[in-house]
């Protein structure tokens, strides 16, 4: 949960391909937990990298 709390935080300073995922994993968050990152880049329409890129960066603190 305190993933979700970070997403929440950050939300406003995240890119628009990021807030996509953001908003995603807010609400579906127990399906997002059994998906691939190329499932959830299709169910969000962002790059099949974006995902993995979005939860590999570092994001301010």
């Amino acid at each position: 949960m305190i993933s979700l709390l970070r997403i929440r935080q950050l939300y406003r300073s995240l890119s628009r391909n990021d807030q996509k995922l953001a908003d995603f994993l807010l609400h579906h968050t127990e399906e997002a937990r059994h998906l691939s990152s190329q499932r959830v880049a299709q169910m969000t329409g962002v790059s099949q990298s974006s995902p993995r890129s979005s939860a590999t960066k570092d994001l301010p603190r």
